[in-house]
């Protein structure tokens, strides 16, 4: 049985402030996972951890369906227009080679910019095909679901 953590990327820090998890440490973290979903522009494409470790893995891809352009809520309730990726192919083949390599018993962290729509669909595919548990988990994205089934 895999452990899952979903979080915002926010609270994804704080949470590895306060276990003092790092780029330093987070190797020497024994049986825990990192699944890090990060955004391809503004402070969500900045990862947490940026160095390669075993452990972790950093994706860069927006909350969408297909390439294009995206409003998104901006500061003092303003909205701007950014151009989105959506997660690959080649980027759905990497999270699902990382994703068999986490042995029984383990504990995920995942996190996307609010912790709901990439991370989500992350969170049920992992408990789908590590803990036999279909979740349906409101909220999240289709593209990223589907193709982690699919490759």
């Amino acid at each position: 049985m895999i452990i899952i953590h979903r979080h915002s990327k926010d609270n994804f820090i704080k949470e590895m402030s306060l276990r003092k998890i790092n780029d330093e440490t987070v190797e020497n973290v024994i049986g825990e996972f990192f699944i890090c979903l990060n955004a391809t522009g503004w402070k969500h494409a900045e990862p947490f951890f940026k160095n390669s470790h075993m452990n972790v893995i950093n994706s860069y891809f927006d909350d969408v369906e297909q390439d294009g352009p995206k409003e998104i809520q901006w500061f003092n309730n303003t909205t701007k227009t950014i151009e989105a990726k959506a997660i690959t192919v080649k980027q759905a083949i990497e999270l699902k080679l990382f994703i068999e390599t986490i042995p029984d018993n383990s504990t995920v962290y995942v996190y996307c910019a609010k912790g709901l729509s990439r991370s989500a669909a992350v969170e049920s595919y992992i408990s789908e095909i590590k803990n036999n548990v279909i979740l349906d988990l409101p909220g999240m994205n289709p593209r990223v679901y589907k193709f982690l089934k699919e490759v």
